[in-house]
């Protein structure tokens, strides 16, 4: 546990020092630098594509706050049932978004863009992420 605690703050730091941060729109699909976090905070996860770990993981930018920052919505591959889950389609694949897990990201955790929600989906997430705020 200790090891990627520590390879996660070498990573973070190598980010902090990274002045550029993509272009970015609501409704996009990222892989996104989660680091590893604690407790039931989602984690990322190591990606294939790449040798080193980069603790990624793909996250729906929900609202774009400015050019610098976001709020995202991480997702999951593994199925997952309950009113804090909203499932969509990525890349002829079901994947999760887990709203329980919604946070503040900045852009220079974005990776690379890999879809695009269209315009009527992106309003029925919208839609059940406000459900999920309010329910009691």
């Amino acid at each position: 546990m200790w090891e990627e605690f520590l390879n996660w703050i070498k990573l973070k730091f190598k980010i902090q020092q990274n002045s550029l941060r993509p272009l970015f729109e609501e409704r996009e699909i990222w892989y996104c630098v989660f680091g590893q976090n604690i407790g039931r905070e989602i984690n990322g996860k190591n990606n294939p594509d790449y040798s080193e770990k980069l603790f990624l993981r793909p996250a729906l930018v929900l609202k774009k706050l400015n050019k610098e920052s976001f709020i995202g919505i991480p997702l999951t591959s593994k199925q997952k049932v309950g009113s804090w889950f909203y499932e969509i389609e990525i890349r002829d694949a079901n994947s999760y978004l887990v709203f329980s897990q919604i946070r503040s990201f900045d852009a220079k955790r974005l990776k690379y863009s890999i879809a695009k929600i269209g315009i009527s989906e992106f309003k029925n997430i919208q839609n059940k992420f406000t459900e999920f705020l309010v329910k009691k």
